[in-house]
């Protein structure tokens, strides 16, 4: 990533408050905030989990094409063939941390699966140890994609 532009992504994230989220797309690239404010005004999901401890609790938030959409990602019948095949969603926790999700696995034309950016947790704002967004994605068998902190999203062409 050339330097101006991890300055200019920087220098965004650190003027940006802890409820909302910087998307980061295109060529060249465009940033785009969204607030926890417009998140909570779309479509949402309810996911179940079991932690290790056997405690349950309940994450809700919104699937990540729904993010992508509010922040004019092209997305639907614009990707098809090749020009979805490169594209990743590359998700940024504030420890440094990153995980991939391939195109296909967000955008719902292309798979059923569920990944979400959380929330909220037990029907309450999520506590100050997960951030105010975290991913999660109940159909990986290990949670090693399940960010905490989550402050940006990349959508990157490899």
């Amino acid at each position: 990533m050339p330097l101006l532009l991890l300055a200019l992504l920087q220098a965004a994230l650190q003027s940006t408050t802890s409820s909302a989220v910087i998307v980061s797309f295109g060529d060249p690239v465009q940033h785009m905030t969204v607030s926890i404010e417009a998140i909570a005004k779309l479509p949402h999901k309810k996911v179940k989990y079991t932690a290790n401890d056997g405690t349950m609790s309940e994450y809700e938030g919104v699937p990540l094409d729904e993010v992508l959409r509010l922040a004019k990602v092209p997305l639907g019948a614009e990707l098809r063939g090749r020009s979805v095949a490169p594209l990743v969603l590359v998700a940024n926790p504030h420890d440094g941390g990153k995980a991939v999700f391939a195109f296909a696995e967000i955008e719902p034309s292309f798979s059923d699966k569920l990944i979400m950016l959380a929330y909220k947790k037990d029907g309450k704002a999520l506590g100050s140890d997960e951030g105010s967004f975290r991913i999660i994605a109940p159909g990986d068998k290990r949670h090693a994609r399940w960010l905490r902190q989550v402050k940006s999203l990349e959508v990157k062409k490899l």
